[in-house]
């Protein structure tokens, strides 16, 4: 899967709850709820719109003042770790 040309966002069944800092989120065919907190709660917050991996990359390595290398991975494993458990999605936009 390229991550370059996808869209993420978060997937309109999904359910969020803010507590503290940090973020719970499920979705209706999961029987776990997940807790998300640091970077992973600022993706998820991120991901109220579409967004990019690229875009991704870029606006935590500035916000966090890391070289974009160093975080990339860790965005890729989460984006993955999301999408498996159905709480976000990738949305490929054409120009039709």
């Amino acid at each position: 899967m390229s991550y370059h040309w996808i869209r993420y966002r978060q997937a309109p069944s999904a359910l969020s709850r803010r507590v503290g800092t940090d973020v719970i989120v499920g979705a209706p065919r999961e029987e776990s709820l997940q807790s998300l907190s640091g970077t992973a709660s600022a993706v998820w917050d991120l991901l109220e719109c579409p967004r990019s991996y690229p875009n991704l990359v870029g606006t935590l390595s500035h916000a966090y003042s890391v070289q974009a290398d160093v975080i990339a991975s860790d965005i890729k494993s989460l984006l993955d770790d999301l999408l498996h458990l159905h709480l976000i999605e990738g949305v490929v936009e054409t120009d039709d």
